[in-house]
């Protein structure tokens, strides 16, 4: 069972206190690049020399050791030993934030020590956790193998506390810093975990901080990954911390993304869904040259259902410039589910401002199925005008089904006035019972196809479980028409 940390004062000043007894700077010896070799199962237990620092890491910590910099003016041992003091005192999480941000960016081997006895006093707030996060990322720049015996010291069995945090959360930010100085090490160091140990969130850490590095590098490792909703939340991270970098970053490891055309569409994908919130222009004009291109399909779907909520003359008015094609298409359709939820009526006053056309069927599909909940004769109306055979055919049906069992007389009455066949209109125990077994299979096929982030393998298997309620519910209405 894996160790839980405890996040207490009481807890943690006895793990502090006794990491303190033997910690000093001496330890590192000044050169900061000893390695550990130590018996295989616990957490240093590897062979890789874990605080191996390239000649330029090592100048960089020792100019960090030797000059303190705050804002480009001069941080003194003073301001340093303010800031430790307010660590403490401080009430507002912003101030204690503050001083925090200016300490660990000087954080070394010589004053860290002092750290370590000023993270005795902090009081157990929300925001505790982030701040052992915090100091964990910085120390990992220069001794990582101290920051990682520091996490084993202050984890124990049976340790009582107001807030818990499992070793996995101490060690991610320590991961994710390496990653960022020497992403191969890092990862090797991954792998060498116990299995139950290499956990997704783990190795999200890991490419966060790879991304940093060297972009190109994590996306070859991330198209070694077996396709599937894994591998999308890993792709998700390192474009997320890219654009967080600069929106350019972003755009240039997705364009110069190879591989299959799958990979490159989750990559935009990706892209998208951080970019539309707060420069739905900016991607757009970045999608203008790729929309004839599958992999970017997705992306353009993403921007039509964010940008019309925010802005849907400019969205309307880019997605009319399109040529008419799949992109288009498939904006229109999710620009007019998301648009139709907030303002249905200029929804429809748009979409019948445009010319008939199989590129809109699919918005005028859309806007059907949201206007039925008003007035399904309208709606049915609506969906009557949808060039496409195959789609116009299917959204009556579900329409008229729909209406006819809320309201049987008046989807009868619509159907003879249409002359649509009114056997069409019910649809019978077996039909649901075909569409709930295919939903089920379905989902037991997606639980069962890779290895799922948690929280989406507990939505499946609440979807699982309510559909074999369903499927039970329908057994037992069919049994009495079976048993005749």
């Amino acid at each position: 069972m894996r160790s839980v940390l405890s996040i207490a004062v009481v807890a943690l000043v006895t793990g502090v206190g006794g990491f303190l007894m033997g910690y000093s700077p001496s330890q590192s010896d000044g050169s900061l690049d000893s390695g550990l070799t130590l018996e295989k199962g616990s957490l240093l237990g590897s062979d890789i020399p874990l605080n191996a620092l390239s000649p330029a890491e090592r100048r960089e910590a020792g100019h960090r050791v030797a000059t303190m910099s705050q804002g480009g003016q001069d941080y003194t041992d003073e301001d340093f030993q303010n800031d430790l003091l307010r660590l403490g005192k401080s009430a507002s999480p912003i101030g204690r934030f503050d001083s925090l941000t200016r300490v660990l960016e000087n954080l070394s081997s010589e004053n860290l020590p002092r750290v370590l006895k000023a993270f005795e006093k902090l009081p157990p707030t929300p925001e505790y956790i982030n701040e052992y996060q915090m100091l964990l990322h910085a120390w990992t720049k220069f001794d990582r193998s101290g920051a990682i015996k520091f996490v084993e010291n202050l984890v124990g069995d049976g340790a009582g506390g107001e807030l818990t945090l499992s070793q996995e959360e101490l060690l991610k930010p320590v991961l994710s810093s390496w990653a960022s100085e020497n992403p191969q090490k890092a990862l090797e160091w991954f792998k060498y975990l116990p299995e139950d140990q290499q956990t997704h969130h783990m190795e999200m850490s890991l490419l966060a901080g790879w991304a940093v590095n060297d972009p190109g590098t994590a996306a070859e490792y991330l198209q070694s990954k077996k396709p599937g909703q894994k591998r999308e939340y890993l792709i998700g991270q390192v474009v997320s911390e890219l654009f967080r970098k600069s929106p350019q970053s972003a755009v240039e490891w997705a364009e110069s993304s190879g591989g299959d055309w799958k990979f490159k569409e989750q990559v935009f994908e990706e892209l998208a869904e951080d970019w539309v919130s707060n420069d739905p222009q900016g991607l757009a004009d970045m999608l203008k040259g790729h929309v004839n291109e599958r992999y970017s399909w997705e992306a353009v779907e993403d921007l039509g259902r964010g940008w019309v909520a925010t802005d849907s003359d400019a969205a309307t008015t880019w997605f009319e410039g399109l040529e008419d094609g799949p992109a288009k298409q498939k904006g229109i359709e999710k620009m007019a589910q998301s648009w139709a939820e907030n303002d249905l009526t200029s929804m429809g006053e748009w979409l019948n401002s445009l010319p008939d056309s199989p590129t809109t069927d699919r918005g005028v599909k859309a806007y059907s199925e949201r206007l039925a909940e008003q007035s399904p004769s309208l709606a049915l109306d609506s969906a009557m005008g949808i060039q496409d055979d195959g789609i116009r055919n299917g959204t009556v049906q579900d329409i008229a089904q729909d209406w006819f069992a809320k309201d049987a007389d008046s989807a009868i009455d619509w159907a003879s006035s249409n002359n649509y066949p009114e056997e069409g209109l019910g649809r019978t125990l077996e039909t649901y019972a075909d569409m709930n077994s295919e939903q089920l299979r379905e989902v037991t096929k997606q639980i069962n196809r890779d290895q799922l982030p948690p929280e989406q393998m507990v939505e499946l298997t609440a979807t699982k479980e309510m559909l074999e309620r369903q499927a039970q519910q329908l057994k037992q209405a069919l049994a009495p028409a079976e048993g005749g």
